[in-house]
């Protein structure tokens, strides 16, 4: 099985200092973890990058043996948070996350939790604020992945066709989220796993219980799981 963690980076408007303190936090934070995780060995990471990013970042990707770059067309606005997607044509198993958030112990459990299951798709809720469904990021697109599945033939043509349907298209902030939750979420029942010590989520926060399957984290790092309901 070919596993990956996939991520995309391009600079808008010239403001080459937002990334500046972040762009190595997954391949640093994954190498630490690859020492000690048996599991992780064989995943790459996978970056989809343009024009705007300067030789000296991909020069210190270019010291990780892991480290996959696909150099991309420059992304106009916003598209170029779909190119992450696209790795799932390459690999089994997907998780894509923001170039800015590094690994963490609850990614590793939760990583190893989904290959046990039957569930294909995986949304996690840790760093960001879940909207009320349906509301846009009721699921996020930098925390989440999928397994191969027969429904997904390609993601690359998924997206082609529906940038081709979707009126303002791959440019606004957040259409990768109205991609997520209007052409993958329905696929399936997915895994939802949320991180408790962080109190992100409100018990009064109205969830898709009669799609979802929902697993919690708790402070130890331990799974707890929740069917139908939040707790």
């Amino acid at each position: 099985m070919k596993k990956c963690i996939a991520s995309s980076i391009f600079i808008l408007n010239n403001d080459i200092k937002k990334y500046h303190d972040t762009y190595l936090s997954i391949p640093e934070t994954l190498m630490e973890y690859k020492k000690t995780n048996e599991f992780l060995r064989d995943f790459d990471f996978v970056l989809y990058y343009d024009e705007t990013i300067p030789d000296n970042y991909l020069d210190n990707y270019r010291k990780f043996d892991f480290v996959k770059l696909i150099k991309k067309e420059k992304s106009y606005n916003r598209s170029g948070c779909f190119w992450r997607y696209e790795a799932y044509d390459n690999y089994d198993f997907c998780f894509f996350r923001d170039i800015d958030l590094p690994l963490e112990l609850n990614d590793i459990l939760i990583l190893k939790d989904v290959q046990k299951h039957e569930h294909k798709i995986f949304w996690i809720f840790a760093f960001h604020w879940r909207h009320k469904w349906p509301e846009q990021g009721f699921v996020l697109g930098g925390i989440c992945g999928i397994k191969k599945t027969d429904k997904i033939p390609s993601m690359k043509k998924l997206i082609d066709d529906w940038n081709k349907e979707y009126k303002e298209g791959l440019q606004i902030y957040g259409s990768d989220e109205v991609f997520l939750s209007t052409v993958i979420y329905p696929l399936e029942r997915p895994i939802c796993y949320y991180e408790k010590n962080r109190k992100l989520v409100s018990s009064t926060i109205q969830m898709n219980p009669e799609f979802e399957t929902y697993v919690f984290l708790n402070e130890n790092y331990d799974f707890k799981k929740y069917t139908n309901n939040i707790q």
